[in-house]
């Protein structure tokens, strides 16, 4: 399994993925000859140039040029299909149909009227195009490319940025929101649903057949029955960011960054959540759930009752707080493990009155979140590792260890593994040695993740830049 990669200094390299733990670079030449700053493959061997140019790449460590066109115009987008490529061209002037069928002489087959063209998307005989603001999308019936037809239009009150059709659904990214429409009959396309765009989401939690996404501007909402094919079905729309879900039977426990920091909501209905109550607990930086209390970060750890979640009640605080503001806690048993500028372990026999025990200073600054597993807990650092200490005596907590990752923000322990998702994708790392863990996979992914919840064998994801994502995981 290889990869096929061209670079803005024409660097042509060919990357061995087939294993994707040990990704390696087989050969890369230069490819100024053959020029071109972007290629579509035509089939196992063959892969059309930019520059206009026909390659054989049967050898891909040794591109050899088959056939030429002359290119003289800049292009804003492309697409493929069979052994046609669809090009729309800056800056008014329409689309072309390059017909790549004959290798050694690749020509313009078809060229539409000038109009001004972006995106564009094919499927079957239709060719979509997203033309100026006020002409919306293009549909253009090109089974007879004598002879193009546009067969009709979709309009719409936002600006749409780039579409994308699969089965029988044009997806429109728009201004604020996803738009869809059934094109199962282009020449009379059907507005289907419309829902917000995933804003910077840094939080999931699932709960039956249903994940929670939190983000910039609210929770959204899938029914994740179907695992390859998660379908969004409502959002919970917030003046602000949401930080963390904590689900408790029917009722959601979620903290954002206003001055009502911590909401629940009825989720018994997930097509109809409800707000039922708040608490004014400043603006909270983390959240832990020990049984129905709720100990809540900010200018210390308050203590929230839970028990009756249509009036929670403010119970109580952490005493004797060292090292600033904490930025993360999680309970274990009769323990509670605080970071702030030192991990700081609490008895909580009584959960209503903790006790201070041990404390011990970072390696690391700028600390994200923590887990425990076992007698050790593992801390992140935004920008550093991974680091384990000892609490097997609460009294003498120490480091034994750290991994690196790469502005990590969260963890998450499940089956002996933690599992961390950074800027390079999703880090599994095996805690079986917690004075040595290794990290048995890096899963790719396209955005910068920021946190996992683990099911079964899937790890449900959010994407700082791309939103909710599965991801299969081998171990």
């Amino acid at each position: 399994l290889y990869v096929l990669h061209v670079n803005t200094d024409l660097a042509f390299s060919v990357i061995d993925v087939s294993r994707p733990h040990d990704i390696q670079t087989l050969c890369s030449s230069n490819i100024g000859e053959i020029g071109g700053y972007w290629f579509e493959l035509l089939d196992d061997d063959h892969a059309f140039f930019g520059s206009g140019k026909t390659v054989d790449i049967s050898d891909p460590c040794a591109p050899v040029i088959v056939g030429q066109m002359d290119i003289d115009y800049s292009i804003r987008s492309k697409t493929i299909k069979d052994n046609f490529i669809y090009i729309t061209r800056r800056p008014h002037d329409g689309f072309i149909i390059i017909d790549t069928s004959e290798l050694n002489n690749p020509y313009i087959i078809a060229e539409s009227p000038e109009f001004w063209a972006d995106k564009v998307a094919v499927k079957d005989d239709y060719l979509y195009v997203k033309a100026s603001y006020n002409e919306g999308l293009l549909i253009f019936n090109v089974s007879d490319t004598s002879n193009l037809l546009l067969v009709n239009s979709i309009l719409s009150d936002s600006k749409i940025y780039d579409i994308s059709v699969n089965d029988d659904y044009l997806y429109a990214d728009a201004d604020d929101m996803l738009q869809v429409f059934d094109v199962s009959s282009p020449d009379d396309p059907q507005f289907v649903n419309a829902f917000g765009r995933f804003e910077e989401p840094n939080c999931v939690a699932l709960t039956g057949n249903y994940a929670y996404v939190g983000n910039h501007y609210g929770i959204s909402i899938f029914d994740i029955t179907d695992q390859n094919h998660p379908v969004f079905i409502n959002t919970i729309e917030m003046e602000d960011a949401v930080r963390q879900i904590e689900i408790i039977g029917n009722y959601a426990a979620v903290i954002s960054g206003m001055f009502y920091g911590l909401k629940i909501f009825n989720i018994s209905d997930p097509l109809n959540p409800v707000l039922i109550s708040k608490v004014l607990v400043g603006y909270p930086r983390d959240m832990t759930m020990h049984g129905t209390l709720a100990y809540v970060s900010f200018h210390g750890i308050k203590i929230v009752d839970l028990s009756d979640p249509y009036y929670p009640q403010i119970t109580g605080s952490f005493p004797d707080i060292d090292g600033g503001e904490p930025h993360g806690i999680i309970t274990n048993d009769n323990f509670a493990y605080l970071v702030s500028n030192e991990l700081q372990v609490y008895d909580i026999t009584n959960p209503y009155t903790p006790q201070p025990r041990g404390k011990v200073e970072f390696l690391q600054t700028n600390t994200s979140d923590i887990a425990v597993y076992n007698d050790h807990v593992y801390v992140i650092g935004y920008y550093e590792y991974m680091e384990v200490f000892d609490v097997s005596d609460p009294d003498d907590p120490f480091s034994v260890s750290f991994v690196e990752t790469r502005n990590p923000w969260t963890i998450t322990i499940e089956n002996g593994y933690a599992y961390v998702p950074d800027q390079s994708g999703l880090r599994m790392i095996d805690l079986s040695d917690p004075a040595n863990p290794v990290i048995d996979a890096i899963f790719d992914a396209r955005g910068f993740l920021t946190h996992a919840a683990i099911r079964d064998n899937l790890a449900y994801v959010s994407d700082y830049m791309d939103g909710f994502a599965i991801i299969e995981l081998w171990q």
